[in-house]
């Protein structure tokens, strides 16, 4: 299986695991002493920033990158009431332990129980405000500990006992849970679906998973039912890009190409009527198509994202980008059947994605569903803002240094990368021109060096 398969979701200091790997976990299968603020501060995060890479309705959430499902909590109670739930009597209420979420917010942990269970634990009916408890149990999709067993604190001595623990353990939740190679490939080598010797279809594997839990793959990806697997719905979105997915060689008179450079360029006209979504302009029939070209549109396509994130395989059935791979296939061979054609594209596209991931300008998560273009999206910000700099001043020429904004976004730079940073400048340069209100009549890049362009401003008098 590809490297990345086996993370959900990464940061720069933590990797964010599959759930196939939980049990590996010192935390998954254990009843977790914390502290209530340290619960309210990592559930928020996992709500906002970690929930949505993983399955809808898991019974897990994430502290840190430790996968957890029971905790144990003690403190005092500081509200109290009853309140029926369905059938059943239930108490809601509140423990303080005198943490903090944030040092001028008070926290506090909302809990529910049900009437019998506080019975069944000796505890009598009536308000318990002021009695201090250690609850176990787990949280619920309300922000709330679902109260499982409860223990009456009666002395000083479990009070220090209990946070003497809770230190030890905040202290293993405080580091990132990391998977060594060796660990991780016997891990994946004893699970039977991501056995690194299950050979799959990369397209193929993603239509199946998006099939098997009622998502409709064209359109905008809606799920039909509950979801249990992630795939993220994201539409195209082309309302916003000024730049054409194609436009023949003979140039407008605004711009002119850069040596070498791909026949492919992006322009979205302003006039157009076609709705936030669709595809703008469609590749013409007779056009041939080269592998480069492919390659060339696919980076063309992942720049004019606005979405940090977009799903992987609505970007492989991208009609555009299909009826180009397709036609790239033909021109290679005339003779494949329909699945040989398929497998063929799906082995291309990964090949291209894998390229991109190599040379660090995009990042995939979730098992390969998810193409993460923050690296991307901050390369083009820097792009955009040196040619917002060179226009305001009304130079002539400006020197775009490329390992100079490698460098800015902490990219490694590579001479592959120069491609895609050209392209990111001509995209920048189109979009400060096109304005009715620009005096730039037309510019030119030329490349002076191995990672030095030089950009030509000719302007109106």
């Amino acid at each position: 299986m590809a490297r990345w398969d086996h993370i959900a979701y990464q940061t720069e200091r933590w990797d964010y695991y599959i759930p196939a790997l939980f049990n590996h976990s010192a935390t998954f299968e254990k009843r977790v002493p914390c502290c209530v603020g340290d619960i309210n501060r990592g559930f928020e995060k996992w709500e906002k920033e970690i929930q949505r890479y993983y399955p809808d309705g898991s019974t897990f959430w994430l502290l840190g990158n430790h996968p957890v499902q029971k905790l144990i909590v003690q403190g005092c109670v500081v509200s109290w009431k009853w309140k029926f739930i369905g059938e059943i009597d239930h108490a809601i209420f509140k423990i303080d332990d005198c943490t903090r979420e944030k040092a001028d917010t008070a926290s506090l942990l909302h809990c529910k129980c049900s009437k019998s269970r506080i019975l069944q634990y000796g505890l009598p009916n009536a308000d318990l405000r002021g009695w201090q408890l250690r609850l176990h149990g787990t949280m619920n999709s309300y922000r709330e500990l679902e109260v499982e067993s409860i223990e009456i604190c009666t002395s000083v001595l479990q009070e220090v006992e209990f946070w003497r623990m809770t230190m030890q353990w905040r202290e293993i939740l405080a580091e990132p849970w990391v998977f060594k190679d060796e660990a991780l490939d016997q891990a994946l080598a004893n699970n039977e679906v991501l056995a690194s010797n299950n050979s799959y279809n990369f397209v193929q594997w993603l239509a199946s998973e998006a099939f098997k839990n009622e998502l409709q793959i064209s359109g905008e990806d809606r799920p039909c039912g509950a979801t249990h697997e992630l795939l993220l719905p994201t539409p195209v979105d082309f309302g916003s890009v000024n730049t054409v997915l194609f436009e023949d060689v003979n140039l407008s008179g605004n711009e002119a190409e850069i040596v070498n450079a791909s026949p492919v360029v992006a322009r979205h006209s302003e006039h157009s009527e076609a709705d936030p979504g669709t595809i703008v302009e469609l590749v013409p029939v007779s056009k041939q198509f080269s592998l480069s070209d492919y390659r060339r549109l696919l980076t063309e396509y992942l720049i004019c994202q606005r979405k940090r994130e977009i799903s992987m395989l609505n970007t492989f059935r991208n009609p555009t980008l299909m009826q180009v791979l397709r036609s790239t296939l033909k021109r290679q061979s005339q003779r494949q059947t329909q699945q040989q054609e398929e497998e063929e594209a799906s082995h291309i596209f990964a090949q291209a994605v894998a390229r991109l991931v190599d040379m660090g300008i995009v990042r995939v998560f979730a098992q390969g569903r998810i193409l993460n273009l923050q690296m991307l999206q901050l390369c083009y910000s820097q792009a955009s803002a040196r040619i917002d700099v060179l226009i305001a001043m009304r130079l002539k020429t400006g020197v775009l240094d490329l390992e100079a904004l490698c460098e800015v976004v902490k990219l490694p730079y590579q001479k592959p990368l120069n491609g895609i940073l050209l392209d990111l400048y001509k995209r920048a340069l189109r979009c400060a021109t096109e304005s009715p209100e620009s005096q730039i009549r037309s510019w030119w890049m030329e490349m002076v060096s191995v990672s030095v362009a030089v950009v030509h401003f000719i302007w109106s008098t």
